[in-house]
């Protein structure tokens, strides 16, 4: 694949690589792993489809090479990044004040304290995205932040890159072994769809393991549930996956309410939790 990525001036990409070569340190507290590769970058940004007027959050842009592809292919975009680490902020505004057709904002904060809700709520009238490779160590933390109903209604996507062996937890099905609590809760609430692989030389400093972009596309239209009962349920039950329903909740106080309702609906006690689809879960999230 092509880089279709408008090139930045000379100077300010000799900035940006002096950031690597001058005695450049990833901060591994902020979980940082640069994703370096111009057609990935590109790639990311295309597979979110027309972003152009949209308004559109990048978590953790670093030096700025994803954030380049998506003012660059998105002409119109409203972009806002968050950034913990100072040392990229004034470089994010310089490639902002680039790419003209466009609107960036940089946020210096931590994006586990971002309001995103507010976020939302400053682009009411637009269509609204968020794309980012996100810090592996927060990953999960983030997710099930976005995870939430009242929130979703309002984005129209999610592009997200992480640790392959996470992804293929969302991506699960049930009878599976990577089929988990976060599993049920992402695909519950969203269309969720695997779109490819990102190898460890795509980043600096590079990973030790592969990595993987995936999309989650809000439901209009969702199971019947509740919430606060199935995360209760689900998260308990995983806890033990490699027993029996049945042993699981004669075993657990704050679980013996039902085992009356899984004998009516004739869930067979000897189950796994991995073996119980989505719905099955939530019918019993409602008893």
């Amino acid at each position: 694949m092509l880089n279709l990525s408008k090139s930045l001036p000379a100077e300010l990409k000799q900035k940006i690589e002096s950031l690597i070569t001058q005695n450049f340190r990833a901060n591994k507290n902020l979980g940082q792993h640069f994703l370096n590769n111009p057609q990935i970058c590109d790639q990311i940004a295309l597979s979110c489809g027309n972003l152009n007027d949209s308004a559109v959050l990048e978590i953790g842009p670093g030096m700025g090479s994803l954030t380049q592809s998506i003012l660059a292919l998105h002409p119109g975009v409203n972009l806002t990044v968050v950034e913990a680490d100072a040392r990229f902020v004034d470089i994010l505004n310089e490639i902002g004040n680039f790419y003209t057709d466009s609107q960036l904002e940089v946020i210096k904060c931590d994006a586990l304290r971002y309001d995103y809700a507010g976020w939302a709520k400053k682009h009411s009238h637009k269509k609204k995205y968020i794309i980012a490779n996100l810090p592996y160590n927060i990953g999960s933390e983030l997710l099930f932040k976005w995870l939430n109903e009242d929130f979703l209604k309002d984005i129209q996507n999610i592009t997200l890159m992480l640790q392959k062996e996470f992804v293929n937890r969302i991506i699960a099905k049930h009878h599976s072994k990577a089929y988990s609590w976060l599993t049920i809760l992402a695909q519950l609430l969203c269309d969720v769809d695997f779109l490819f692989d990102v190898p460890q030389s795509a980043f600096t400093p590079e990973p030790k393991v592969m990595s993987s972009v995936f999309s989650l596309k809000p439901k209009k239209v969702i199971f019947p549930h509740n919430i606060k009962n199935l995360k209760k349920i689900c998260s308990s039950l995983f806890l033990y996956r490699r027993k029996t329903i049945g042993s699981i909740v004669k075993n657990n106080s704050h679980l013996n309410y039902l085992l009356p309702f899984l004998e009516k609906i004739q869930l067979d006690l000897k189950t796994r939790p991995e073996e119980i689809d989505i719905k099955t879960f939530c019918d019993i999230s409602n008893f």
